[in-house]
C-alpha cells in the first residue's frame, strides 16, 4: 500500500539516522503514539495546522500494518477529541485519506523523500 508520512525538515536528520520512521517520536503528547500517515501524496490532504510539514517520505507499507485513521480514531480516542480532528476536515484536510501505524517503518519501506511546498496562492497562478 502506497503511503507518504510528511514532517518538518528539521526532524529529517533524525530520522534518517534512526533508519525508521518510529511512533514513539511521535511530537503529539495528547494522543496515543502513532504515525500518520496520509493516502494523498498532497499536503492539502492534511489540516492546515501541518502545514509546516514540508518533508514528504513516501513508503510502500504492508496494509495489514496500517489501519484507516477514522477507524483508530473511533477506538483510540476520546469521542470529543475523535470529532475536534474530525473537523479539521473543515480546516484544509481530508481524515478519509489518513492511516496510522502503531508499529516502527523501516526504511527499507521508504521509496523516496522529498521536500514539498505548498501551491502559489498569490499573485493567484490564473491571474499573472
Amino acid at each position: 500500500m502506497l503511503l507518504y508520512h510528511f514532517t518538518e525538515p528539521l526532524h529529517w536528520e533524525q530520522i534518517l539516522n534512526d533508519g525508521r520512521l518510529d511512533p514513539d517520536r511521535a511530537i503529539w503528547t495528547d494522543s496515543p503514539k502513532v504515525l500518520h500517515l496520509s493516502k494523498s501524496p498532497h499536503l492539502g490532504a492534511l489540516p492546515r495546522s501541518h502545514w509546516g510539514l514540508t518533508v514528504r517520505i513516501t513508503m510502500d507499507v504492508d496494509a495489514g500494518s496500517v489501519q484507516p485513521w477514522r477507524q483508530w480514531a473511533d477506538e483510540n480516542l476520546a469521542a470529543h477529541a475523535a470529532r475536534n480532528l474530525n473537523d479539521a476536515n473543515l480546516h484544509g484536510g481530508d481524515y478519509r485519506e489518513w492511516w496510522v501505524s502503531e508499529v516502527p517503518i523501516p526504511s527499507e519501506r521508504w521509496i523516496s523523500a522529498e521536500r514539498c511546498s505548498w501551491p502559489q496562492i498569490w499573485p493567484h497562478p490564473d491571474h499573472g
